[in-house]
């Protein structure tokens, strides 16, 4: 029986499928219905030939994947991705080499990529810059040589102490009509407008050199000038790889020790926001002396401090003499069992007195150590661990005396009436 199909509908009314089937002859056609779970439409489908479009063989995909990853710009990717994408599969041409996203893939589709961008929207007006930046003008104070380069020309670094926040307020509270976020305030802040930074004790020879430096053409006194400034640099690196050196070989010398010692400025105990006439020139002022010993225990190296305060406020080799004396004679110092000292100090006048240099040689001469040498390093550049210690210790006392002062004030007035007590607390030995 030869027959051929006319159609397959789904009747609304009966709410089923029919196929409906025509013969050759004299009889009409035959129609055949199913039940609602059937679907014949799939099963027909899937057994139908679909028309295949021609697809370019591997080898010409995977040298066009190359062709298209070697191009730097993105618009001409995307026109050789768009001429791709309506005929091949995005899995067949990732599996031939093609770099791209889904979502690119997707864009280039639909001809997206054809559309021109829209220009960024910015809410930021020129004359806003403008009040901004005459704004930090105002504010900043200029620096002493920092420079900035802006648009190949050399402009002044400025400096502001404020904290960009509060800057940010004192812009808003004077001009009230514009709104600007914080974020946006610190986008337009100029480059050259930056915060100050705290730096003290700052060499002055090594702060003149770097502002010659700087100049593209010195004088010929300048040139003069820049010679002993730079031996002074020299030679200050020359001292500090030697004291760098003397601390890695004690992990050789068990037996030796490295002792750097120095002056804190004279220290106020009772400094407060208010004082009236009576604390402010009875206040008790002390001199705060460090001696650090490093050694090589354990493994490690460590350092030992000593700490001593006295109302004794001048700076001299007596001063250290006794200090020192008394912190060899204490038992945790003996226990260190240091055989040979070395002693590294600023270039004080204190410390490069003759009396100084016959305290370091009567500890060799009384036996107490073996060897006994000491150094000094380049003047301005006295920096060391003692500073370092010399802050913990000052955080210390503020917040204890901060603490006494917030809880009783008359415990902090007792203390003060009882100054002669506690100086006995803080040193020991005569002035």
């Amino acid at each position: 029986m030869n027959t051929f199909l006319l159609g397959i509908g789904l009747f609304p009314r009966r709410k089923k499928q029919c196929l409906v089937l025509k013969k050759r002859g004299p009889k009409k056609n035959i129609k055949i219905s199913f039940g609602k779970n059937f679907s014949l439409c799939e099963n027909f489908r899937s057994s139908m030939p679909r028309p295949t479009k021609p697809t370019p063989s591997s080898d010409i995909l995977r040298s066009l994947g190359q062709y298209h990853s070697s191009l730097g710009k993105k618009h001409d990717k995307n026109v050789i991705l768009a001429t791709v994408a309506h005929i091949i599969p995005r899995k067949l041409l990732w599996e031939c080499g093609w770099e791209f996203s889904k979502k690119t893939f997707t864009k280039v589709r639909k001809n997206e990529h054809l559309k021109p961008r829209l220009a960024r929207k910015t809410a930021l007006s020129a004359t806003l810059k403008e009040q901004v930046e005459k704004f930090f003008h105002t504010t900043c104070l200029p620096s002493g040589g920092k420079k900035f380069m802006k648009k190949g020309l050399e402009t002044q670094a400025l400096f502001y102490d404020d904290t960009l926040v509060s800057m940010w307020k004192k812009f808003c509270s004077q001009n009230p009509s514009q709104k600007l976020s914080y974020s946006a305030f610190c986008k337009l802040r100029p480059q050259h407008c930056v915060r100050s930074q705290l730096r003290t004790d700052v060499c002055p020879k090594c702060k003149l050199l770097k502002a010659l430096l700087r100049k593209t053409s010195n004088s010929e006194e300048e040139k003069v000038l820049i010679k002993p400034l730079l031996k002074h640099r020299e030679s200050a690196n020359v001292q500090r790889e030697k004291f760098k050196g003397e601390l890695e070989q004690l992990e050789c010398h068990q037996t030796r020790g490295i002792v750097v010692i120095d002056f804190k400025e004279n220290f106020r105990f009772w400094k407060s926001k208010e004082q009236d006439a009576d604390s402010f020139r009875n206040n008790l002022t002390s001199t705060i002396f460090n001696a650090s010993v490093f050694v090589f225990r354990n493994g490690s190296l460590q350092a030992h401090n000593w700490t001593f305060c006295s109302d004794n406020l001048t700076h001299d080799s007596f001063f250290v003499k006794h200090a020192l004396n008394q912190a060899f004679e204490t038992d945790e110092f003996k226990a260190l069992g240091i055989h040979s000292i070395s002693f590294w100090m600023d270039g004080g006048p204190h410390f490069r007195s003759h009396e100084i240099n016959f305290v370091f040689s009567d500890f060799y001469r009384s036996k107490r150590f073996k060897e006994v040498s000491w150094n000094h390093f380049v003047e301005y550049h006295g920096k060391n661990y003692c500073d370092v210690h010399f802050s913990v210790v000052a955080h210390i006392l503020k917040v204890i005396f901060a603490l006494i002062e917030f809880f009783s004030f008359q415990v902090l007035n007792s203390l003060r009436k009882k100054k002669n007590k506690l100086k006995t607390l803080w040193a020991q030995f005569p002035r």
